[in-house]
């Protein structure tokens, strides 16, 4: 049995013998964002030396600055 992931084929080809009962088409996948990434990486450098992560951690500190800036933007619009 051939397992999905995401990968850079159509996706009609990785489906085309795969029956829609096969269960690894119903598995359960917890999303990727940005939010999910930022809150496992405060965890983990409150946990390990957060001097081995420092451009990281300032891209995060300013992607949550700019996203407070659009949600005034869209506010005051």
């Amino acid at each position: 049995m051939r397992q999905l992931y995401e990968v850079d084929v159509p996706p009609e080809a990785l489906t085309d013998r795969v029956p829609p009962t096969c269960p690894a088409l119903w598995r359960y996948r917890t999303q990727v964002t940005l939010d999910h990434f930022s809150h496992t990486f405060q965890q983990e450098v409150s946990s390990t030396d957060s001097e081995s992560n420092k451009v990281l951690a300032e891209f995060l500190r300013q992607v949550n600055q700019f996203k407070s800036y659009l949600v005034i933007a869209y506010a005051t619009n």
